[in-house]
């Protein structure tokens, strides 16, 4: 325990139409907020990475009774992500804590603290487009890269369609928009041993709902619908367009 969370103090709080109480008495503050009236469950972001969760238990239980407490690990490793959750009895509890731990340091970090998304929200994006892979790199090295940061569901490297090469160009697809999230700003601009430039990490912009030719997207060789954020198709080429209208312009001639 640091000095710091040896000090916290029981604080008063007051809400317009409600009598002052302090943090850990059993009648919690009203929740003013209509986006999160209801809500139990925060969302911690920035822990430290030694954290435990016991330790966000003793800190997060001073303003009631938690529900549970869970920090997200890497499969395989089981290191921290650096972020988890708290879930508490009651959302004025909930609402007591958010607003009392956001921005809360410890161990050189300061804590952000929000209301979880609800589970009927929709699902937020989990495929990745990834661009400047060396070209030795193929489906299982591209796994093995971003596997660090969740589990991958699917990896579709583009290769050239008559030497099989690869085009230094993939999408990767995430079980978890947090694992895909936490890819896309830990591996953008990371420069990988043999390439030529940084990796470009985005993600791939949902289509809208149609068949494939009045969304105007684009299809991998998977199936894999994409269309890339400000990325419009490229123009027919000018000499293209010449070489096309030659057969006309002869046959015209020939006619005369």
């Amino acid at each position: 325990m640091t000095a710091q969370e040896s000090t916290i103090q029981p604080l008063s709080w007051g809400y317009a139409g409600s009598e002052m109480f302090q943090t850990g008495s059993p009648v919690p503050p009203l929740i003013n907020n209509a986006s999160s009236r209801g809500q139990t469950n925060l969302i911690l972001n920035y822990l430290p990475q030694d954290m435990t969760e016991s330790e966000v238990h003793r800190l997060f239980s001073k303003f009631g009774e938690i529900r549970k407490a869970k920090i997200i690990r890497h499969r395989r490793t089981g290191i921290s992500c650096c972020y988890g959750f708290v879930d508490y009895v009651s959302p004025r509890q909930a609402a007591a804590a958010q607003e009392s731990m956001d921005g809360y340091e410890t161990r050189g970090k300061r804590l952000k603290v929000a209301f979880a998304r609800p589970s009927e929200d929709p699902p937020r994006n989990t495929n990745l487009y990834v661009a400047n892979l060396p070209t030795y790199m193929d489906e299982k090295k591209v796994r093995e890269l971003f596997a660090t940061y969740g589990n991958v569901l699917d990896i579709n490297l583009l290769r050239h369609k008559f030497s099989k090469m690869s085009r230094g160009v993939a999408f990767v697809h995430f079980e978890h928009c947090r694992d895909a999230e936490m890819a896309k700003f830990g591996m953008d601009r990371y420069m990988i041993e043999g390439a030529f430039r940084p990796l470009t990490v985005k993600f791939v912009e949902r289509p809208p709902k149609g068949p494939p030719t009045a969304r105007g997207g684009n299809l991998t060789s998977s199936g894999l619908q994409f269309k890339l954020h400000g990325n419009a198709s490229p123009p027919i080429s000018k000499r293209r367009q010449k070489k096309d209208d030659e057969p006309e312009s002869k046959r015209s001639r020939k006619s005369d």
